[in-house]
């Protein structure tokens, strides 16, 4: 078979170049090819890597020994900067406008943190979602639970400016579940 005449112009010069030239030219293309379809490692996504350091209760200096460790004898990073991690951290709050935050209190528009949530949800679970039918998407429901922790006997300790001030009070906590809207 004739390369050239079936229009594989650059496989009849491969193999001429490696035909015609040194002898060990037919192993430096081989070398060369190997190494090339080598797969190179991919940079964890910065969800995982947030992941990584509260789920290993890693200090930031820790995370940052890990990845130059890792980073170091390779050609591409691994692991994520840690601004990128911090940016990937500030996603997971709704947005600071519906946010209020004293030395007594921490308030979240419940619409706010409902819309956030949902979203979230959504954005971890697109490969999912992506395949539902559209009569299913368009009658999602989420259900939501909301209570006490039961720590209200609890008492953090937390020094306040205002005497009266007090921190025996319980957090509240969100359960939700998703359902397609049938019975």
């Amino acid at each position: 078979m004739n390369l050239r005449a079936s229009g594989s112009h650059s496989a009849a010069a491969v193999l001429k170049d490696i035909t015609t030239t040194s002898p060990t030219q037919a192993a430096r293309y081989q070398s060369a090819f190997k190494s090339s379809t080598k797969q190179v490692p991919q940079e964890i996504s910065a969800d995982l890597a947030l992941n990584l350091i509260i789920s290993g209760k890693m200090t930031k200096k820790t995370y940052n020994m890990v990845r130059e460790m890792t980073n170091e004898n390779r050609s591409s990073s691994v692991y994520l900067s840690y601004h990128k991690i911090l940016a990937a951290k500030s996603r997971c709050y709704p947005l600071s406008s519906s946010m209020k935050v004293t030395e007594l209190s921490a308030e979240v528009s419940l619409q706010a943190l409902l819309d956030h949530t949902t979203s979230r949800l959504i954005e971890v679970q697109r490969e999912v979602i992506t395949t539902l039918d559209d009569s299913l998407l368009n009658n999602m429901k989420l259900f939501l639970k909301w209570g006490c922790d039961g720590s209200a006997s609890q008492q953090y300790k937390q020094k306040f400016t205002e005497t009266e001030s007090s921190d025996a009070f319980s957090f509240f906590y969100l359960r939700g579940t998703f359902t397609n809207g049938s019975k």
